[in-house]
């Protein structure tokens, strides 16, 4: 790998770890984290089964998305691995 490939996946790296940092800071905006203290999101309980599950898939998807370009990153920088 040249010293430009790495400093292009290190760049992408960050802005992943970033875009993690903004999931943080949001669900600690609406206090769910690092610890769930919250009892209602934008008006609606969270004892609501369906808010739970509308809330969890959003981030769940943010947070396999991270994974999947981590993976594709990975691939691209490891030699011999397409």
């Amino acid at each position: 790998m040249i010293p430009e490939e790495y400093l292009v996946i290190e760049a992408r790296v960050k802005k992943e770890l970033e875009n993690i940092k903004q999931l943080e800071n949001e669900l600690s905006k609406y206090n769910l984290f690092p610890k769930i203290t919250a009892s209602f999101v934008g008006g609606f309980a969270l004892t609501d089964n369906a808010v739970c599950r509308i809330i969890g898939s959003m981030f769940k998807h943010d947070i396999f998305l991270f994974m999947e370009k981590m993976r594709t990153l990975l691939r691209i920088s490891t030699p011999g691995k397409e």
